[in-house]
């Protein structure tokens, strides 16, 4: 009787720590979550230099405004974008609703496609769309959103 009790007490102990020890494991790898709230600035590649000034700036001229509560306000190349924003660990999807003030519908592709963000790091932000080729790299202007 007593054998029977103290091995109880054991395997309730082994299974205490067993489940102990993977809860250490498991936020091991969990650190603090990518700031991704904020502006981000950046520039396209245009081949050539686009001047102090003028439409080359505009075309070049990568902006990102991510706000907490899941909308963005984007311009890309002079394109004004708008829309909701999905995350899964170091990657946040920018999905366009309105462009140039329309439905992302109506504009189509590649300006309704999704945008896709990484956070590098180094604190950048990589951002890509399916089908395109050039990668451009945000930093962050240190500005938080207003809601």
């Amino acid at each position: 009787m007593f054998e029977s009790i103290s091995v109880g007490k054991h395997v309730r102990l082994g299974v205490g720590l067993i489940v102990f020890a993977m809860a250490l494991v498991s936020g091991a790898g969990c650190g603090k979550p990518f700031p991704w709230e904020g502006t981000w600035q950046g520039s396209r590649n245009l081949g050539a230099d686009p001047g102090p000034s003028g439409i080359g700036v505009t075309a070049s001229r990568v902006k990102v405004i991510i706000r907490t509560d899941g909308t963005f306000d984007a311009e890309d190349g002079g394109i004004p974008i708008a829309g909701m924003t999905s995350q899964g660990g170091d990657d946040l999807t920018l999905k366009p609703l309105n462009v140039l003030g329309v439905s992302a519908d109506k504009a189509g592709p590649p300006l309704n496609s999704p945008i896709k963000l990484h956070a590098n790091p180094d604190g950048t932000v990589t951002m890509s769309r399916d089908g395109d080729s050039e990668r451009i790299v945000l930093k962050s202007s240190g500005t938080q959103p207003t809601p």
